[in-house]
């Protein structure tokens, strides 16, 4: 196991929340509303892996969500880094597991990239959960890790 990596990746806090949030309004059963109910207490843990993602120990590879979704040259040096060889294939599917994303299902499956998974945060920024979780140390973080403000 001395080879072995530990991987990390972080999406930004507001389209992670808003992902969650969306499915509070496309639930289609009481436990698929776990995501949401459990939020601030998920959003705690958000805040734990943001605090080590920014320490970035020597053990540790931190992969920014939002960087990889759009550059392929960042894609490329993480697989490099990771010394895996490096492929796109399947870059665009959308995941079946938990019927896709929130917010689009599977509509966009072998279209993935075309999906706003960065600008999700819209759609919720005056949700009042949103803007609850949204304050203090969790957006130092997200702005720390993200540039986002």
């Amino acid at each position: 196991m001395a080879d072995a990596k530990v991987i990390l990746v972080m999406r930004d806090f507001r389209n992670w929340a808003a992902s969650c949030l969306k499915r509070r309004d496309t639930a289609r059963g009481k436990n698929e509303l776990d995501v949401v109910q459990k939020l601030p207490q998920r959003a705690k843990l958000w805040m734990k892996h943001a605090r080590l993602a920014i320490r970035n120990p020597s053990w540790l590879t931190v992969i920014s969500f939002n960087q990889w979704f759009q550059d392929e040259e960042y894609r490329k040096r993480i697989c490099a880094e990771l010394c895996i060889p490096f492929t796109d294939e399947g870059l665009n599917e959308v995941m079946a597991y938990g019927n896709g994303s929130s917010f689009d299902a599977r509509r966009y499956n072998g279209k993935a990239q075309d999906m706003g998974v960065l600008e999700r945060w819209h759609d919720f920024e005056f949700d009042p959960m949103m803007k609850q979780l949204y304050t203090g140390e969790v957006k130092a973080l997200d702005v720390e890790l993200f540039g986002n403000g």
